[in-house]
């Protein structure tokens, strides 16, 4: 994971997205409260297109999330390294992706050797990224 936004440490409340090339359901959950939660975005480590990029870091500043977690490319990464927010990701890629709504939100998502399950407390720093269930 790669840090894209000029925040490099932050950490919240885990809430998930699981989606294949689509990003129209992590805008919807971004436009939800985010009462200072991490929306973590399983894209199965997609290298077809972004997944997330200025349009969500807005939402996310407007609605109060704390960060984003990208198991995929962002785009614009010029842009997102001068916003005031976290936003990690595997790498960047210039294509968008499609807007259909596919996927699914709030279930428990793998990758990285880490299961991020919502309601799970998230770190995430320079050195990588850390979950502790909430119990």
């Amino acid at each position: 994971m790669t840090h894209f936004g000029a925040v490099r440490e932050f950490g919240g409340t885990v809430e998930t997205v699981e989606v294949d090339d689509d990003n129209a359901l992590v805008r919807r959950v971004l436009e939800g409260a985010g009462e200072g939660r991490v929306l973590v975005i399983d894209a199965h480590a997609t290298t077809r297109c972004a997944i997330s990029g200025p349009t969500h870091v807005e939402l996310a500043l407007e609605h109060g999330w704390s960060g984003i977690i990208v198991n995929g490319p962002v785009r614009y990464v010029r842009w997102l390294a001068g916003m005031p927010f976290g936003i990690m990701a595997l790498g960047s890629h210039p294509r968008q992706p499609a807007k259909t709504g596919a996927g699914v939100a709030g279930r428990p998502v793998r990758f990285g050797g880490v299961t991020f399950i919502p309601g799970s407390h998230l770190w995430a720093d320079d050195d990588g990224v850390v979950v502790v269930p909430w119990r």
